[in-house]
């Protein structure tokens, strides 16, 4: 193994969808006609999403198991019970509210936070300012809806 620069990933890929390849310039010309927003880039002019935390990549054949496995009831499965162990565990949280994603969270959170600035510290939402380096696009929409100057 020591003689490979970099070596292979140390698994069999299972379920493919076939992708485009491209040269750099047609890469370049695409998000230049965008206008260098890539949430308007057409999906198939996109070789590896770095934009979406939305599972769009590959999966294992385990990972694929697990999904036919699930407990998909609405309240009280057995997978939310394992992973509220897991969160208590790992971090000693009492209370786990699991979401599908980033933004469900924060559609939970962010008002969340912002009501109880405002009830503490008697403070106005219109003069509250969220600041980042730099916002994912959920993440300064739900502050903004939420009545927060996001800077």
């Amino acid at each position: 193994m020591e003689n490979f620069k970099h070596l292979p990933e140390p698994f069999r890929i299972r379920v493919i969808e076939p992708v485009k390849r491209t040269t750099r310039a047609y890469r370049e010309e695409a998000i230049i006609k965008s206008g260098m927003n890539p949430f308007l880039l057409d999906s198939e002019d996109v070789f590896i999403d770095l934009l979406t935390d939305s599972g769009t990549g590959a999966v294992t054949q385990s990972m694929q198991a697990a999904m036919m496995r699930g407990d998909e009831a609405y309240s009280g499965s057995r997978s939310y019970y394992a992973l509220a162990e897991s969160v208590k565990n790992i971090f000693g949280y009492q209370y786990t509210i699991p979401t599908h994603q980033g933004r469900g969270a924060e559609q939970i959170y962010i008002p969340v936070l912002i009501k109880k600035r405002e009830q503490e510290k008697g403070l106005d939402r219109s003069k509250m300012v969220a600041f980042s380096n730099y916002f994912f696009d959920t993440t300064q929409g739900h502050s903004q809806i939420n009545g927060c100057t996001v800077r």
